[in-house]
């Protein structure tokens, strides 16, 4: 009360129902200033989980050593870069400028070791990045060479061994991917789904790493908020991953355990 600021914890009302047995934690901590609290947070919620913090030196310890994200220079196309969305830059295609931003900086003695590839390039529902992925080609695309404005050499050869940082913010229930090889959980309105065993996400990192020369640098969850049922300008937002206890954790964690064991 008096105007002060409430912190709230524990099993959200829209929960349907809790398994017996069931157990739920919380993790607070304090810091002096956002960076040294959400540092303080990440080293004890890794600790939990028993990884080491990223800059841990000792790689025998579960959990990744210091990756190149974190060790080397990297370039971004996410919402607000230059290249971002349908942008050439005076090019002929997104390939082409691309590359000759990976000529740029190689020329200039600072090689960029991965390269983060955004919403752009990929087919996504009729919302846009707002209604999800619907697979990992361009747009209303049999093969590459269908958007030649895109990638006309129908491959990510282009990168050379520069990695990629692969993107997705949400996936559309009716992705390419809902198939009997892999389980999914589905939003009540048909609009959102979500990989519920891992083997979705070992074959997406064993894929991605196959089709770029360089590897995968990461993977990018995006859009974490609408995932938890809130929205961006309306335009995004399911609490299906809220109304039980299970959903949320068989995809994070699947993602996870693909993750740790492709390097990625």
């Amino acid at each position: 009360g008096g105007g002060g600021v409430w912190l709230s914890c524990g099993l959200q009302g829209l929960v349907q129902a809790v398994p017996q047995n069931h157990t739920h934690a919380t993790l607070l901590v304090r810091g002096d200033g956002i960076g040294a609290a959400l540092a303080a947070w990440g080293d004890k919620f890794r600790a939990w989980t028993g990884k080491l913090p990223a800059t841990a030196a000792d790689v025998t310890t579960p959990g990744p050593p210091v990756d190149v994200t974190l060790s080397h220079l990297g370039y971004w196309t996410d919402r607000g870069g230059y290249y971002y969305a349908s942008a050439l830059g005076g090019y002929s295609s997104k390939e082409q400028a691309l590359s000759a931003v990976l000529d740029r900086y190689d020329s200039a003695g600072y090689p960029l070791r991965y390269m983060q590839l955004d919403d752009w390039w990929f087919e996504q529902g009729p919302g846009g990045d707002f209604d999800g992925l619907v697979r990992w080609l361009p747009p209303l695309a049999v093969n590459f060479n269908s958007n030649t404005s895109i990638f006309p050499s129908e491959s990510f050869d282009w990168l050379g061994e520069t990695a990629a940082a692969l993107y997705v913010a949400m996936m559309y229930a009716n992705n390419s991917y809902t198939d009997p090889r892999y389980e999914w959980a589905v939003d009540t309105d048909q609009r959102y789904s979500v990989p519920q065993s891992r083997s979705f996400y070992d074959d997406l990192f064993l894929n991605g790493s196959l089709a770029v020369t360089g590897g995968l640098a990461l993977f990018e969850q995006d859009f974490m908020s609408c995932w938890a049922g809130q929205t961006i300008i309306g335009l995004c937002g399911s609490d299906f991953l809220v109304r039980d206890v299970s959903t949320a954790s068989n995809w994070l964690s699947s993602m996870d355990a693909a993750a740790m064991d492709a390097g990625v």
